[in-house]
């Protein structure tokens, strides 16, 4: 526990740095321009404990409505477990550690964002390689891709709906999962955003994956060649206790509910904390995420 915590603090002190620049005198906004994003991500859920990425990345926004941005995350704490035994004198002794300092698979993402009176649409095409780390569940080990759509409406409490397409299910700075997938979904979703103030906002929404065809999970909760001890469960009963499921749609179909809070310090400044259940995996997740953009500022980042 001292190890994961001290590995938690290390990741949030790094921040600081970049934080400082940040707040610093903020140049005018414009069209186009470059950037570079910071995001440390901490997570904790009833399955994996506690896990933490931290992601670089660097864009380009190009005439306030597109941007294009590539980026890895890095997992200071995977929330991946390796699991040995060893026997001495028919006394047999289980051992577990945590999996750390791991890479994640590198992305490309393009985000479209168009308004139109009280209407809002954010289109989102990412891309993945497979560069990460398989051992821990954290890469499929294939390429993935995502087609995602973001639709609302309302000028000041927004409802929205979110449907997509991909071969995968990806995480998110609300619901950071146990598991990684590899299968064709529908992801979608519906909710509220209301405004708490000039910096404060209230996102509540429900969501449903709905997958099709043959589907591949692999746990995070439990590394490459390692296991649980018989009758260890976890969430989601036993599926999260083996390293790669293989099965029909029903494996990752997950549905739920997302509540978070989200305050914008600056333009290049934000924090947001969530909760997510997930109900068929009986999985409880709370996230903290925080945000830091140096060079171009936009007035708004697309697909945020």
């Amino acid at each position: 526990m001292k190890r994961k915590t001290l590995i938690l603090v290390l990741a949030m002190l790094s921040t600081l740095p970049l934080l400082a620049q940040s707040t610093a005198a903020e140049p005018p906004l414009s069209a186009r321009g470059y950037y570079f994003n910071f995001a440390t991500i901490g997570a904790h859920d009833s399955a994996a404990g506690y896990s933490m990425q931290i992601i670089p990345a660097i864009g380009r926004d190009f005439q306030g409505r597109f941007t294009v941005e590539l980026g890895a995350p890095f997992y200071p704490l995977a929330g991946s477990h390796v699991t040995s035994s060893t026997t001495v004198r028919g006394v047999t002794t289980t051992t577990t550690s945590n999996v750390t300092a791991v890479w994640g698979d590198m992305y490309a993402v393009f985000y479209g964002n168009f308004k139109a009176g009280p209407a809002r649409y954010k289109l989102t095409l990412k891309g993945t390689a497979p560069t990460g780390d398989t051992a821990s569940g954290i890469s499929t080990g294939r390429a993935t891709w995502n087609w995602a759509n973001h639709l609302e409406v309302g000028k000041n409490i927004a409802a929205y709906v979110d449907f997509g397409l991909a071969n995968t299910l990806a995480d998110s700075t609300q619901y950071h999962r146990s598991y990684t997938t590899l299968g064709y979904v529908v992801p979608m979703a519906a909710g509220l955003n209301i405004p708490l103030g000039k910096r404060l906002a209230l996102d509540a929404s429900s969501y449903y994956d709905l997958p099709f065809g043959d589907q591949k999970l692999y746990s995070r909760t439990v590394s490459r060649n390692s296991a649980l001890p018989v009758g260890t469960r976890l969430g989601g009963g036993e599926r999260l206790n083996q390293y790669l499921l293989q099965g029909g749609a029903s494996l990752t179909e997950d549905h739920g509910y997302t509540g978070s809070v989200s305050y914008q310090a600056t333009r290049r400044v934000g924090l947001e904390v969530s909760y997510n259940r997930s109900i068929p995996y009986a999985l409880d997740t709370v996230t903290a995420a925080l945000s830091v953009r140096l060079g171009h500022s936009a007035e708004e980042k697309p697909g945020q």
